[in-house]
């Protein structure tokens, strides 16, 4: 056998490039492929230059640049890659819609934070979650929902709850945390978090 996802999937870098050229599937420079997945760019580079040899991404010289993009037609791609990607994205999918569907109506945002949203994970990495909520009731639902899933995913998932009336202060007293959030976070459902702290911020002020 070929065996060739030993050297196309042998780095996290080379992973992280990848599935971001199947998803996409447009031109990219180097360091727009790097800036994307959070990676160095001479690592980039340099899985960029081992993919092309392997033939799954194509290369395409524009002076002073190189363009990349992933090659379609190559069977490993067409018939390997861009489905692995794609099973990938649509359990994560599968994740988020079953967290919101326990969180019911009482969610206002759903956030992805930490080191998985930086794209710094490692094996075990934690899923961490911010979730906004109108009511605290839905607390139990997505904690029960977060365990079973975290055992299905091998993965553990912790929440992290916040409830809508306690954004400001949040936000006030916690505020190196919350520009983390605001600069690192990937919003899953619903709303950003500067919109909310706007919106609660703007409601307070007319009741007050």
């Amino acid at each position: 056998m070929l065996k060739r996802l030993d050297h196309i999937l042998n780095t996290p870098t080379k992973v992280a490039v990848l599935r971001l050229l199947c998803e996409s599937r447009g031109w990219f420079t180097g360091r727009d492929i790097a800036r994307r997945v959070k990676k160095g760019v001479a690592n980039v580079h340099r899985a960029l230059d081992e993919l092309g040899a392997a033939g799954v991404v194509n290369v395409e010289p524009r002076p002073p640049v190189k363009l990349f993009r992933i090659a379609e037609a190559v069977p490993m791609v067409e018939q390997g890659l861009i489905p692995l990607f794609r099973a990938e994205a649509d359990l994560e999918e599968a994740l988020w819609a079953k967290l919101a569907e326990a969180a019911g109506p009482d969610l206002v945002s759903m956030i992805l934070f930490g080191s998985r949203a930086r794209g710094e994970s490692k094996p075990g990495s934690d899923v961490d979650v911010l979730f906004i909520l109108r009511n605290a009731s839905a607390q139990a639902r997505i904690l029960d929902a977060a365990f079973d899933l975290g055992h299905e995913h091998g993965v553990g998932i912790q929440p992290l709850f916040v409830q809508l009336e306690e954004v400001p202060s949040w936000a006030r007293d916690s505020r190196p945390f919350w520009r983390r959030l605001e600069a690192d976070g990937r919003v899953i459902r619903g709303l950003p978090l500067r919109e909310v702290e706007h919106d609660v911020s703007a409601s307070v002020a007319v009741v007050g």
